[in-house]
């Protein structure tokens, strides 16, 4: 019984068919020989871009995006314009026709515009999101490096200068717009000033009261002030009317009976100070007489002086009482007529407060409407003065940043031809090796050992 290695009998069946399994191996590697040589060989190039935001004045992160969604749109915004047709024509125009095609009428044709679409695209680092970072690549894809890089040039050039120029229309429709934002605001705020300037005349001296009392303030107004020194002046002015009535009152009582001059207090007598002076010396006569009378007899001499002194005292006191009485009289005469006249003027005071109260409402709606319009006025200037900044910055700032020069890497893009002419060998073999199985005898492929 002999027995032969599967190892050595396995290499007499590929020696023994050997036309089998190498034909596969050999149209595989032709073929790819022949896809090697005719593919048309890509090379891609990549411009790194940083995209800044506008710096305006109501900013205070200036040149920073304010949110994620912001950049996220700005830099679709940069997509959509390097795939835009009208960009793509320009850079063809500039940078020349495709190898081998010309342009048709001195223009590219839409076929080149699609295909250069196609071979253009903008991607974020490292496969990140739209938004995430501030860094874009622009990638492109053309038939030699050199044209790859001075597209991917051409490119950045013409999305910074269509980015600019939309900026500049979009800035201008701006200034248009807040232009006539700026002349609706400053209508408003003529139209409120002047209703609140006619409102200020009409209450007239009593303007500043009016502004005192719309600001809230703690202090009181001159009207407020004049009327609180008016109503003392008329208590005061009641107080000595009533004590001028009380002593008139006392006089004309005196007048016929003199004794009762005597008892009347020093407080009433204050007014008539002679009639106090006269009621003290009164007093004092009365004593000295009184007193002559107990010393001395009634026909002495002395206490008949004191009794004439006492009676010419009380002459004199008649008169006094007759003439404090007309003058006391024509006092309170005068003290009426200045109360009257105090009166009216405290009426016409608590008029003019009660008109200030009713043009309270009225004035602080007024103002209120006024400041408002002023605010809408200051912010409706503020955002025309940067959209005006921005329209004329346009055309000299730039928002796309190149970072670095365009990078195109040694190889094309794809496997290397080495990598391809491998890959179709074990291919081949594996083909041949897979019709070598199906096309030999299965007794030959396994033989039987006896």
């Amino acid at each position: 019984m002999s027995s032969t290695s599967p190892i050595r009998h396995m290499a007499s069946i590929l020696f023994r068919y050997k036309f089998r399994w190498m034909l596969p191996v050999v149209a595989s590697m032709a073929l790819a020989a022949v896809w090697t040589t005719v593919r048309p060989r890509q090379w891609q190039s990549s411009q790194g871009l940083l995209l800044r935001d506008e710096a305006t004045m109501i900013r205070t992160n200036l040149g920073r995006f304010a949110d994620v969604e912001s950049r996220k749109v700005a830099q679709e915004t940069v997509l959509d314009l390097a795939r835009h047709p009208k960009v793509l024509a320009t850079v063809l125009s500039i940078a020349g026709p495709p190898r081998g095609k010309s342009f048709r009428q001195g223009a590219p044709t839409p076929e080149m515009i699609e295909k250069l679409q196609e071979a253009v695209t903008v991607t974020a680092p490292r496969g990140a999101e739209f938004g995430k970072t501030e860094m874009l690549y622009l990638n492109v894809l053309a038939e030699s490096r050199d044209r790859a890089r001075r597209i991917a040039t051409i490119m950045t050039d013409q999305i910074d200068r269509e980015l600019r120029q939309l900026r500049k229309r979009r800035a201008a429709s701006l200034v248009n717009e807040l232009e006539q934002s700026v002349a609706v605001a400053e209508a408003s705020l003529n139209r409120t000033t002047s209703r609140l300037v006619e409102l200020e005349r009409e209450a007239g001296a009593d303007l500043p009261e009016l502004r005192l009392l719309n600001q809230g303030s703690g202090d009181a107004g001159l009207l407020r002030q004049l009327l609180v020194q008016v109503d003392n002046e008329l208590r005061q002015l009641r107080v000595k009317e009533h004590r001028q009535q009380q002593l008139l009152i006392l006089l004309r009582q005196a007048q016929t009976e003199p004794d009762k001059i005597l008892s009347a207090p020093n407080a009433l007598l204050a007014l008539q100070p002679s009639l106090r002076k006269l009621k003290e010396g009164l007093i004092a006569a009365e004593l000295r007489a009184a007193q002559m009378k107990g010393e001395l007899a009634p026909a002495h001499p002395r206490v008949r002086a004191a009794l004439a002194a006492e009676q010419e005292i009380r002459r004199q006191l008649q008169q006094e009482l007759r003439a404090g009485a007309d003058s006391l009289a024509a006092d309170l005469e005068v003290n009426r007529a200045h109360r009257g006249l105090l009166e009216q003027q405290k009426k016409e005071l608590l008029a003019r407060v009660d008109r200030v109260a009713r043009l309270r409402a009225d004035y602080a709606n007024r103002n209120d409407q006024v400041q408002h319009a002023t605010k809408v006025l200051d912010e409706a200037r503020t955002n025309l003065a940067a959209a005006r900044a921005s329209w004329q910055a346009a055309d000299t700032t730039q928002l796309l940043t190149r970072v670095g020069e365009p990078t195109v890497p040694r190889y094309p893009v794809g496997p290397r031809k080495a990598i391809v002419l491998g890959g179709s060998l074990f291919g081949g073999m594996i083909l041949g090796i897979a019709v070598l199985w199906l096309t030999i005898p299965a007794g030959e492929l396994f033989p039987t050992t006896a």
